[in-house]
């Protein structure tokens, strides 16, 4: 499991191409997703998918959010959703037994749960079967599907799911949400689900908060209960829980769904915390000192531990990438060891051919996956200016415990990154292309890594 539990509705967001929301008969709609906790929205549903293959990254972009298109008969006829750009072989969005499950149903008293991704398409109240799906090509399992789940209201614009168990029942399903982890699943019973994995719940202190969902006269993912939670289970960590109450929606409004909290999970998701020691290849050049230059970025070192830099995280084996470092006795504001767009830098991305990097820094939360947004750091601190930032993209190496860093550009994109120690600057930096870096900013640098030192 993963943590931030949300029991959530889903709403359909109408694109332009619907000339009305009134359908007095069978005709096609066309809708972006939209995440909402009670009416705030959180993000639009990504149409990217997670590295398990699963949907819930969220973006800020509507342009990037993932479309789908049904044709509604009634409030009581199960339907496809078309993804649009998808494969033939997954066209439409379904849900993919969960990876825990001891058998293909949902129903109550059980924690059994279905992802969100792209599948093969089923028929109409067909029990679960085989299908090619987007979990089992990023997984190599072999996980049975269904795609006719969804209903649609048109009064209220809803769409809600429906999994078909193998003797035909159909309880009620409930959406979740685990913000820090970027999934969507589908389960019968919310509190067997969180019972099943309560042991690490308690350890983790995670105290649940109901919000209120409310139905707005458009198509929305709502949320009516957040719970902080931490399951010991090894793929099922993120989750979306999507159920009767919830919907998509489109609307004009998008913001970010930032991290309520700041752990890794399954499976056995260790919270470590440790001081940040630079390398040259295997020469150690010093500890990250907790002392930031005269600009706000981090990069001076230090010969002791002691007064080091000092930070605090949680991995898994199936969760290792797209971290947030929470930086030991940093503010609220900017509680993150980030990336920061550097001064001349002319755009927010880091690409082969062009010298542009990003500071190392202080930085508030940005979600796994996120785009450069916009957000405290502590280099707009001190010299006043407006640069993007991203907290969530440090990797760690669970035998080495080295760290390394991952900018996601404007268009997704991830070139490999490389981390330059420029001394005389006292400033780590992050590019994507070195020769470019040195030729234009004009300075010496060498290329390190980050070890984390208990």
């Amino acid at each position: 499991m993963r943590p931030s539990l949300y029991s959530a509705l889903i709403a359909t967001s109408l694109s332009s191409v619907v000339s009305g929301l009134l359908i007095p008969r069978a005709e096609p709609i066309t809708c972006k997703l939209q995440v909402l906790q009670s009416s705030k929205p959180l993000g639009y549903l990504s149409s990217k998918l997670n590295e398990f293959g699963e949907y819930g990254i969220l973006t800020n972009s509507a342009t990037e959010a993932l479309e789908v298109t049904f044709t509604p008969e009634s409030t009581s006829v199960r339907m496809d959703l078309n993804v649009t750009g998808a494969t033939v072989q997954m066209p439409v969005l379904g849900g993919i037994v969960g990876f825990f499950n001891e058998g293909d149903d949902l129903e109550s008293g059980s924690y059994h749960y279905a992802y969100i991704g792209l599948t093969s398409q089923t028929s109409v109240g067909a029990t679960p079967q085989k299908g090619i799906n987007s979990f089992d090509q990023a997984q190599n399992y072999d996980r049975k599907i269904e795609s006719a789940i969804w209903s649609f209201n048109s009064t209220t614009k809803e769409l809600i799911p429906q999994w078909v168990n193998t003797d035909n029942s159909t309880p009620r399903n409930i959406v979740l949400f685990v913000d820090k982890q970027n999934v969507l699943v589908i389960t019968a019973d919310k509190r067997r689900f969180e019972e099943n994995f309560r042991e690490e719940f308690e350890a983790q202190g995670a105290t649940p908060l109901e919000v209120v969902g409310i139905a707005l006269p458009r198509c929305w993912f709502y949320i009516n209960e957040i719970q902080k939670f931490f399951p010991n289970s090894r793929e099922l960590i993120q989750i979306l829980t999507m159920g009767i109450s919830g919907y998509f929606s489109v609307s004009s409004q998008s913001t970010t769904l930032w991290d309520l909290i700041s752990s890794g999970l399954a499976p056995f998701a260790s919270q470590t915390t440790c001081k940040l020691q630079v390398y040259q290849g295997t020469k150690p050049l010093g500890y990250l000192s907790s002392q930031r230059n005269s600009y706000g970025e981090y990069g001076a070192l230090q010969d002791s531990a002691a007064g080091a830099l000092s930070v605090t995280f949680s991995a898994s084996r199936s969760k290792s990438t797209g971290l947030n470092l929470r930086v030991v006795g940093a503010s609220a504001d900017m509680p993150m060891l980030g990336g920061i767009i550097g001064f001349t830098t002319s755009n927010d991305n880091l690409a082969s051919g062009s010298h542009h990097y990003a500071y190392v820094g202080l930085t508030s939360q940005t979600i796994s996956g996120s785009i450069p947004v916009q957000g405290s750091n502590s280099f707009d601190k001190v010299q006043n200016f407006e640069r993007k930032v991203q907290s969530a993209i440090w990797a760690v190496d669970l035998a080495t415990k080295q760290l390394t860093a991952q900018w996601i550009n404007t268009n997704r994109a991830t070139p490999r990154n490389y981390l330059l120690y420029v001394a005389d600057e006292k400033a780590l930096v992050f590019t994507a292309d070195k020769t470019e870096f040195k030729r234009v900013m004009n300075v010496s640098f060498s290329e390190v890594t980050l070890n984390c030192v208990a």
